[in-house]
């Protein structure tokens, strides 16, 4: 007879902070890159700027390369793995290198705000060609970076000091994380796991207020600005840093979070079928035949799962609850605070 093992999981995203200190600090000019698409290297991708666009050089910003008076442009990988750029025609305008040492902005000298295929970003543009993959990446300003990244982690019209205290942790999160994807040649993702940033689309008056009105703090630890991982909803109680990354963080213990009972997302359910369970293992190298059933087998003191017991038809595999929520998927399975039943 067919089992279905459902897992009902109460969602729990990282941790919640022992009191802390926040400083101002000078961002002004500083810039991260952020990756906003992949493409296939022989894909076009058009650009959209109603004042036209200038090229500058990554180094010195203050360096005009070239203007381009077209409000539409090209942008394609060439034969020699450059990137040309070309009119809407096809007609050639010129070619720049593939490292990214080359930024496209708008000529509007009030603000630079550029259309890539259907979406719109602030300040640069450049391209990393990546073996078969054009990466498009958006130069931009930290603090119009998180104009694009506040209204798509909390809602706009959440209170004022919810709102400024949501930009105060981003804004931390966003600085202690620029190394995240240094070896692949740019500094963040778009993604969740960096933080989701829309870009200028999705910016909104109040957020973008709240963004200025707290500019330059940031969460400080001993006079250094803290790693600060946010959530949606813990389920009532946070988790130590040692037990989800192995490092023990003064500043990162589980505590009773007692808002977050009852409330949106507290608690959901997934539902996944033994032979949907033995496919995800599958690609993850483990094969323990066809799966009969999964036990927890031990829980951290916020009763989070800390090692699943897997039984199948050819053998039993223990594996840690971190590394069971990356086969099933972090963001279907939200949180190894679960049950199985």
């Amino acid at each position: 007879m067919k089992k279905n093992i459902y897992i009902a999981i109460v969602l729990v995203m990282i941790l919640t902070f022992i009191p802390l200190d926040i400083y101002a600090y000078d961002f002004y000019g500083d810039f991260v890159d952020v990756k906003i698409k992949t493409k296939n290297i022989n894909e076009e991708i058009i650009l959209y700027s109603s004042k036209g666009f200038t090229l500058f050089d990554k180094g010195n910003k203050n360096l005009e390369l070239m203007d381009i008076d077209n409000e539409e442009i090209l942008i394609k990988a060439n034969a020699d793995g450059l990137i040309d750029i070309l009119d809407v025609s096809g007609k050639f305008i010129i070619t720049i290198s593939k490292d990214g040492s080359t930024m496209i902005g708008s000529k509007d000298s009030f603000e630079s705000i550029i259309q890539v295929d259907n979406d719109r970003y602030r300040d640069y543009i450049l391209f990393l060609i990546n073996k078969d993959k054009i990466n498009i990446i958006n130069h931009i300003d930290i603090e119009h970076y998180l104009y694009g990244v506040v209204p798509r982690e909390i809602p706009a019209s959440s209170p004022k000091e919810a709102l400024k205290a949501q930009v105060v942790v981003a804004r931390s999160y966003a600085h202690t994380s620029l190394n995240n994807h240094i070896n692949e040649g740019y500094n963040l993702c778009n993604t969740t796991h960096c933080q989701v940033y829309g870009g200028y689309d999705w910016e909104n008056s109040n957020t973008n207020e709240a963004v200025n009105e707290t500019y330059g703090e940031y969460v400080s630890y001993n006079g250094n600005i803290v790693n600060t991982p946010y959530h949606s909803n813990s389920g009532g109680y946070t988790e130590d840093s040692e037990k989800v990354w192995g490092g023990s963080l003064p500043y990162l213990i589980g505590v009773e979070d007692t808002y977050s009972l009852n409330a949106p997302n507290s608690s959901w359910t997934v539902n996944i079928t033994p032979g949907e369970l033995k496919e995800k293992l599958l690609q993850s190298g483990i094969d323990v035949g066809e799966v009969l059933n999964v036990e927890i087998i031990k829980t951290t003191d916020s009763n989070r799962v800390k090692e699943i017991k897997i039984i199948g038809s050819k053998k039993e595999e223990f594996i840690s609850g971190n590394k069971f929520r990356s086969i099933i998927g972090s963001t279907y399975l939200k949180s190894t605070l679960f049950s199985i039943n």
